[in-house]
Parts: C-alpha cells; sequence; structure tokens
C-alpha cells in the first residue's frame, strides 16, 4: 500500500495525472451516523441541513450554526476508494499485432488557407474579444453568447483561449486552442471569425474599449488584465514605467498577485472606455445601444449566461416577426429577448465539438453501446461540484438540492432508478436498452463501480427486472481504453494525458446527445448543455423519458410517485387514441 501511493505522488508530481483520472482515497463514513430530515422537515426553511444531527455532539445544523466542513465530508457513498487508473496515453503498446498507424488521428482538420464566405459576414475592421472563464462547458456558454453579441453588433469574432479544466488556483492556466473545443469549419461557414493572433497584429497589441459582461465593476477587470496580457498578447492596463510584458509575465510566474505593483492607477489605467453590462433584466434595444462603439478591439470580460438565454427554435403565434426573419436577418429583427432566443438557437446548432470528437462518440456508440444506450450524467463530486455549492458558496436557497443528492447518493437506490428507467423504456417507447453510459467525475469512480454491482445484482435478483436482460453500465474507464485503443494524437499539445482527458470529456458530452433517453444533473452546466442541444435536435416525443436524476432516483425511492405516473398516464392515453 505504501509503494502505491508513493507511486500516485510521483505520477501527481509529475503533472501527468489531472482532472479526470486522479485518486482519492477517502474513508467512508457509516450511513448509520447519520439520520435523515423527514419530508416535513426538509420543506421547513429554517434547516438547511443534509442530515438531523452531526457526528460531533450531535449537533442540530440550521442557517446559524453551520459548520461547511462537516455538511462536505457526509456524503458517504461518493468518498469510495476508486478503481485503477486506466494507462496513461503515451504508455500504451495494444494488443499482439497492434501497430500504431492503425490508430486514428486525433487532430482537428481547420484549413485557415482556405477562403470561406461566412452566412453572416461582420464587418471585418472591428472585432469583440471575449475572455472565457471557469470550466470547458462555462467556457463554451461564454462563448456561444460571444458569438450572439458579435452578430448583433456587427463586429468579427475573435477566436479566444480556451484553457483546460483545473481545481487549483493559479493565475495561468493551460491554454487551449479553440480548434480543440468547436468545428471551425461550420463556425466559419456561419459568421466571420478569426484567430486571436491575427487579432494581436491587427489590434496593435492592445484593446481600445471594454465591454463588461457582468456587473462585477472596474476591480475584477484591474486583476485579470495582467495574466491576459500575457495569455493573448493583448494589452488593457497602463503599467508603471519600466514594466513590459516579460516583467508582468515575471512577476506571475512568481505567483504574485498584486496588481497594483503593476499598473499605475494613478493615472487613467484602463487604455479605453468601459461599458458596463447588466445581468439578466434589461431591454435588448438597450443591449445594443449600451455596447455601440466605433471603436476597433472590443474585449468582452467574462460572458457566461448575463443574457439570460435559453436557446429555442419557436415563437408565440401572434409574434411580429418570423423565425425565418430572425435567423437570417438578426441585425434588424433581434429587438426582444423572445428575438434573441431564437437566434440563439441558431447560434447553438453552429457552434458544434470539432468533428474528430464526434466520430469518437459515434463509433463508441456504434462498437460498443449500441443504438439505444441511455446516458446518465452524474455531476455530483465531494471534490469540486459539493465543495463549491454546499460549502464554500452555500444559499439557503440550495439547501434542499443538497439534501436530495445525500440521499440519492446511495448505489443501490441509483441502480433501481435506472432499472425503473429501462422499463420506462419499454412500457413507453417499446425499446429495450443494453447499454448504459455513466458520465461521472473520475473522484466518484469507486461510486460507480458500486452502482454497477448493485445494477447487476438487481437484474438478476428481482424478478420483474429479469426481463430486461443484459444490460452493461459503461464510464469514463472504458471511452478511456477505447481512445487509447483506435485513437492517436497528432500535433503539437501541452501534454498526452491531458490531452486525452480533455477528449474524454468533450466525447461524453457527445455520447449525452447522442443517448435515446438522458438523465441529466441539476445546476449542472454540462448537463443543460446536453439538454438544450437535444431540445433542438429532437422533437419531443423523444425526449420524453429524460428526466432529473435526482428527481428519477428520489421519486424511486419514495415509492414512484410522480414521473413514473405521468408515463402510465401517457401510455394510457396513447393507447386510447390508436
Amino acid at each position: 500500500m505504501c509503494r502505491f501511493r508513493n507511486w500516485v505522488l510521483v505520477l501527481i508530481n509529475a503533472s501527468l495525472f489531472t482532472y479526470y483520472f486522479l485518486i482519492r482515497n477517502t474513508e467512508v463514513l457509516n450511513p448509520d451516523l447519520f439520520k435523515y430530515p423527514t419530508s416535513a422537515q426538509s420543506t421547513n426553511p429554517r434547516l438547511v441541513r443534509l442530515h438531523a444531527n452531526f457526528i460531533e455532539g450531535q449537533q442540530t445544523a440550521d442557517q446559524n450554526n453551520w459548520k461547511v466542513p462537516q455538511w462536505h465530508e457526509s456524503f458517504g457513498e461518493l468518498g469510495i476508494t476508486q478503481d485503477k487508473t486506466p494507462t496513461a496515453f503515451q504508455n500504451y503498446h495494444g494488443e499482439p499485432g497492434f501497430k500504431e498507424t492503425n490508430r486514428k488521428c486525433l487532430k482537428s482538420d481547420t484549413d485557415w488557407s482556405k477562403p470561406i464566405t461566412p452566412k453572416h459576414k461582420l464587418d471585418p475592421n472591428r472585432f469583440l474579444i471575449p475572455t472565457l472563464y471557469n470550466g470547458p462547458s462555462n467556457q463554451l456558454a461564454g462563448f456561444q453568447q460571444s458569438a450572439l453579441l458579435a452578430i448583433i453588433l456587427n463586429r468579427t469574432l475573435v477566436l479566444p483561449n480556451f484553457y483546460e479544466h483545473t481545481y487549483e488556483n493559479v493565475l495561468l492556466k493551460t491554454v487551449v486552442g479553440a480548434e480543440r473545443r468547436i468545428d471551425l469549419n461550420i463556425l466559419r461557414r456561419y459568421m466571420s471569425v478569426i484567430p486571436l493572433s491575427q487579432a494581436v497584429k491587427r489590434c496593435n497589441g492592445r484593446f481600445d474599449v471594454f465591454f463588461n459582461a457582468d456587473e462585477e465593476g472596474m476591480s475584477p477587470l484591474l486583476s485579470a488584465l495582467p495574466v491576459i496580457h500575457v495569455q493573448t498578447g493583448l494589452q488593457g492596463a497602463r503599467y508603471k514605467a519600466g514594466i513590459g510584458i516579460k516583467e508582468v509575465k515575471d512577476f506571475i510566474d512568481r505567483g504574485n498577485m498584486d496588481v497594483y505593483a503593476l499598473v499605475n492607477t494613478e493615472i487613467k489605467w484602463l487604455m479605453g472606455d468601459m461599458f458596463q453590462g447588466r445581468k439578466h433584466d434589461f431591454d435588448f434595444m438597450e443591449l445594443k445601444s449600451n455596447y455601440q462603439s466605433s471603436k476597433k478591439c472590443a474585449h468582452y470580460f467574462k460572458p457566461f449566461r448575463q443574457l439570460g438565454l435559453r436557446p429555442s427554435d419557436t415563437l408565440p403565434a401572434s409574434w411580429p416577426r418570423s423565425a425565418f426573419d430572425i435567423i437570417e436577418s438578426p441585425q434588424e429583427n433581434v429587438l426582444t429577448k423572445t428575438d434573441a432566443q431564437v437566434f440563439f438557437g441558431d447560434v447553438w446548432r453552429n457552434v458544434n465539438s470539432p468533428k474528430f470528437i464526434r466520430d469518437v462518440a459515434h463509433a463508441f456508440r456504434n462498437e460498443i453501446l449500441g443504438p439505444s444506450h441511455v446516458a446518465v450524467h452524474w455531476r455530483y463530486d465531494k471534490e469540486d461540484f459539493l465543495h463549491y455549492l454546499c460549502d464554500v458558496h452555500f444559499r439557503p436557497k440550495i439547501a434542499e438540492m443538497c439534501q436530495l443528492i445525500e440521499r440519492a447518493a446511495n448505489a443501490s437506490a441509483f441502480a433501481h432508478a435506472l432499472a425503473v428507467k429501462l422499463l420506462e423504456a419499454r412500457e413507453i417507447h417499446g425499446y429495450n436498452p443494453k447499454s448504459v453510459y455513466l458520465a461521472a467525475p473520475s473522484s466518484v469512480t469507486g461510486f460507480v463501480n458500486s452502482i454497477q454491482v448493485a445494477f447487476s445484482k438487481l437484474l438478476r435478483g428481482i424478478p420483474k427486472y429479469r426481463d430486461l436482460g443484459k444490460v452493461e453500465i459503461f464510464y469514463s474507464k472504458d471511452l478511456f481504453n477505447f481512445v487509447l485503443k483506435n485513437y492517436r494524437i497528432c500535433g503539437s499539445t501541452s501534454s498526452d494525458f491531458d490531452f486525452t482527458n480533455d477528449v474524454i470529456s468533450q466525447v461524453e458530452m457527445e455520447i449525452g446527445k447522442l443517448g435515446k433517453t438522458f438523465l441529466w444533473s441539476k445546476q449542472s452546466t454540462w448537463s443543460q448543455r446536453v439538454v438544450y442541444y437535444r431540445r433542438l435536435q429532437m422533437n419531443s416525443n423523444d425526449l420524453y423519458l429524460d428526466q432529473n436524476i435526482l428527481g428519477l432516483i428520489i421519486d424511486t425511492l419514495d415509492g414512484g410517485r410522480g414521473h413514473r405516473r405521468l408515463l402510465r398516464e401517457y401510455a394510457s392515453t396513447m393507447e386510447q387514441a390508436t
């Protein structure tokens, strides 16, 4: 055991393993030590507890004496020790007779030398340059919002830096090229875009106007601009005498976050005017007016759902503009939020995962999952999601959700809920899925393994589930091994392992889009993105079995109220109609 732990530490120190396959051994708390709140207690706004009593001193937890670490550490089954980490990309030697050249290339096929005339041809002399933040899904959401705004404002969109997912508080994150996140061939046919490197030259290495996506004011922008300068080559703040980009980089490399040592705040330090954004509650004509500027290079700071838009493809029957007119001529016809949501749906359709990602997802479905798989996303891990939502940024209004996660984090309950969903699929749509793909953070791999065991026992042991036959649960380890066996890295990248993790995460999202049914996680941008894509691409009957995974598990635990009752009513209605 000691030798194994030393091996893990060596790998971590060498930075070979990040995000998807870090192993954390966590002691499993005895669930018998916790007493769950009753349904009556859970509706009391004064109670914000996952379990009625803490282990330590049996102290009652309410809003007044909240103890963050104790709640965070109480998600018992989510701390189960994981299984072995898959082999790294560069160490894969294949099966007997394996040849490296047999593996397909994981690489974008974007050809910038090929001229393309986009559907939305935008002003070639004015640019919108976003700075994205948070994890990969949030970055994509911010990019889509930027694409919509660029078209409405008639500015060529500059492809921004994307970043690898990290849980560490670092100033300089690992940059990911846009071609690894987006199908640039589709995007270039849709709208005018240029690479960041070209924008640096066209903008003479500086921003000259600032669009703040949120209402945060000047302070966050001041803190971010030196890092943005180092990672993009575009300067937005005036520095003190004798300080240039080399000094700024050296300053940041030393981990110094005191931007006042760099920026000359005694004068107008921002290299251009700033236009302040508003969050959710605004008139769209006002938005267009606020962000109008003749300046050449506009920095769009931290876009992420501030416009409050949900991609849509429908309008009220009496709407004065058609969806066709809105999509074809958005600069003239996007006048309200309703218009913007229809146009946003068109933006979503044209911001796709890279083709090589979609190809891997289709190959995995065709060769491993089969045509009728159920896709599940369980986002709730202790290290990241629950630590953030139920601990550090706890708010009373999400207390009930945290309670539901604690109840649902039970392998047996999870397995029963999956079996119920498979029965629904057969009862309502007449198909019998033979595979489930469960996307989950690597830190809950042990929990996933427990679900696999419980599910297998359930199908063998409960008579009403035996007719389902053999159904396998696949997860990231299976996908990882499939990618290792069939694909190789082509072109330069930060590290083989990080790139593979990046591929796995994106392919899992595509598997969710391809699922016959999708069970999604509340409060997850990853899940939300899959849900929106499915709604835009599939009809309502195909989406009827899609459900929030927490709701399904809790419904199963509580005896099958709610969703399954509605499904039975739906089946009865369909029988009467025929």
